[in-house]
């Protein structure tokens, strides 16, 4: 059972089935790495990261002292559309774990500009250290269908004496609840409701004035493959395309279709690469969805330095799709991708950040909770004639984009 509401500057308060003694408290803004500008690069993300640190007057210690003394495990995620804080604390602990997590995520920046300074070179060279593995071939790929503009190698712009203040004020800007969602479970619903109210009101006064902005990506198609030079052996190579975003009517046939293409060793591609072919240990599928778009990114790496790999993969890729448009799917896979999905979400229910992942999604696009029992309800009303029409639209080669991770020669 899911109860929501508004409040206070457009935020939605959404309570979630409990744990007996433990509370879980999300806190998610509308606002990621997307509203960057080009001078920005990497800003969100680095203030996800320095909201955990507490440098002046040599705090850092205190501060974490302090959550783990309130038996507090946290983290943070920062994605192109939204921002997000989650904490799991004893459900006694609520209020004061509301107040604490709410003054990691938007209380003013306590940290001096070395400080600033190593966690940026901390992240560019995470970003080298990508350089050689399949993440970056998705990555690659998702930042190429939304313009080129966001490509991990560019690391975080850089943050010095002549842009500190400017750095601040767009963390003043961004980092506040308004238009945000906040999501909760604990074992007496209604008092921790009332919590959440009463401290929220009391940061009213913070400056949460920023309403939810409007994030429209725009696909830029690329004919021709990218070619990243990679410190490892075998080859990385992706193949994305665009894919129905949130608030498209095919949104949950895009889920589906994961399934039974990309996603575990029954699907399509596993089968042919992996089982029938031996030219990849495996097959990974990243499917990332926006407000407007969403985004489909296949990848695999080649086995045992196999030559022609980037040809090989993206000619099975091509086939597979073919073969869909061509003769489209069996009862069986259908039924069987339904069977996958419902076993999914009913796993995310109880996994509950994943599912506060969602939940949020859907709220900043102003849909219903996600909910297992009205999941299954639709599935039923999916057949393979609507596959079809959706394999036509969305399969076509023109729109794909290849990117490749080669070992240098």
């Amino acid at each position: 059972m899911f109860t929501s509401e508004r409040i206070i500057n457009n935020i939605s308060v959404i309570d979630i089935d409990p744990a007996p003694h433990l509370s879980a408290l999300g806190l998610w803004l509308p606002r990621g790495s997307l509203i960057e500008k080009a001078n920005e690069n990497g800003w969100m993300h680095l203030l996800e990261h320095l909201s955990f640190r507490r440098t002046v007057n040599g705090s850092h210690n205190k501060f974490l002292y302090k959550l783990e003394n309130l038996g507090m495990i946290y983290s943070a995620h920062t994605t192109q559309e939204y921002t997000g804080f989650v904490a799991r604390f004893p459900c006694d602990k609520f209020e004061v774990c509301l107040r604490t997590l709410l003054d990691i995520a938007f209380s003013m920046i306590e940290v001096d500009l070395p400080t600033i300074q190593k966690e940026i070179a901390i992240r560019n060279r995470e970003d080298e250290m990508a350089l050689g593995g399949i993440v970056l071939a998705q990555d690659l790929s998702i930042d190429l269908l939304l313009g080129g503009k966001y490509l991990r190698p560019q690391g975080t712009t850089v943050v010095d004496g002549n842009n500190l203040s400017r750095f601040m004020r767009f963390h003043e800007s961004n980092f506040h609840l308004g238009g945000g969602v906040v999501i909760f479970s604990h074992n007496d619903v209604s008092r921790a409701r009332n919590m959440v109210r009463e401290v929220l009101k009391d940061h009213q006064n913070k400056g949460m004035k920023v309403t939810r902005a409007t994030l429209q990506p725009k696909i830029s198609v690329r004919n021709e493959p990218t070619h990243i030079p990679s410190t490892g052996k075998n080859e990385y190579v992706s193949v994305a395309l665009p894919f129905p975003g949130r608030s498209d009517g095919d949104h949950d046939l895009a889920n589906l279709f994961c399934r039974f293409i990309g996603v575990g060793v029954a699907s399509r591609l596993y089968q042919r690469i992996v089982v029938k072919d031996a030219q990849a240990y495996t097959v990974s599928l990243q499917h990332m969805v926006f407000e407007k778009i969403g985004v489909l990114a296949l990848a695999a790496s080649s086995s045992k330095n196999r030559t022609g790999f980037t040809e090989y993969f993206t000619g099975a890729v091509n086939e597979e799709f073919r073969k869909i448009i061509d003769h489209g799917l069996t009862e069986e896979e259908i039924q069987g991708a339904k069977e996958h999905y419902l076993s999914y979400t009913h796993a995310l229910s109880e996994n509950k950040v994943k599912f506060m992942m969602a939940v949020a999604e859907r709220c900043f696009s102003n849909k219903s909770i996600l909910d297992p029992r009205v999941a299954a309800q639709e599935l039923e009303k999916l057949d393979s004639k609507k596959f079809k029409v959706f394999s036509n639209k969305y399969l076509n080669n023109h729109r794909r984009i290849t990117a490749i991770l080669a070992p240098k020669k």
